[in-house]
């Protein structure tokens, strides 16, 4: 029973994420929300099953949306990294993968960061670059990850903190969908009958 109440739960909550929040990567979505069964061992009072987000080094595992407090994350990927679509994935070359050599002030002269960036700018507008590369001491731009794009400087990612997001306890919501939709009585007595014919 336990079992079953936690794996109901969690295709509920699977559910109420894809409602509510944005979902670029449905597979993913489904391998983070994972169920910890009961063992069947021990005192049944002490039985327990339990289902939820398994978080990664660069995911919280929906923790902030059910708090609601701000992301943890201390960049944010602008809309031209996702072909400008808030619900697609960003593109390959938007990402800060490790490995990656995107150019950077540091790689030209000056006598000072600022300048050094003035410096990168013209070169690489000069050049017709098309790809992404860091720009973090620019007085009056914001550092990150940036890209000219039509012959204007756009950014991909820029490094500052994440908004304070809505919240959405997807996980409690699961849970009470879940039991909204399930005969617990009809479940209850398809097990005892089932303990019976043992």
């Amino acid at each position: 029973m336990l079992n079953n109440f936690a794996f109901g739960t969690r295709l509920t909550s699977i559910e109420v994420i894809r409602e509510k929040l944005t979902v670029r990567n449905p597979r993913f979505l489904e391998s983070r929300i994972r169920v910890d069964k009961a063992t069947g061992r021990g005192p049944m009072a002490a039985q327990e099953a339990r289902t939820g987000s398994v978080p990664t080094k660069r995911f919280s595992g929906w923790v902030e949306q059910v708090t609601g407090e701000r992301t943890a994350r201390d960049r944010v990927i602008n809309l031209l990294a996702r072909s400008g679509q808030k619900a697609k994935q960003a593109k390959p070359r938007a990402r800060l993968k490790p490995g990656k050599d995107f150019e950077k002030f540091s790689n030209y002269s000056g006598t000072s960061p600022n300048l050094k960036s003035i410096r990168m700018l013209q070169t690489l507008d000069r050049k017709r670059w098309k790809k992404p590369f860091f720009l973090t001491k620019k007085r009056g731009v914001q550092p990150g990850l940036w890209v000219f794009h039509r012959r204007k400087l756009r950014p991909l990612q820029l490094f500052k903190a994440g908004k304070r997001v809505k919240r959405v306890p997807w996980h409690t919501e699961g849970r009470a969908r879940y039991f909204q939709r399930t005969d617990l009585g009809r479940m209850w007595g398809r097990q005892l009958r089932h303990i019976y014919r043992k």
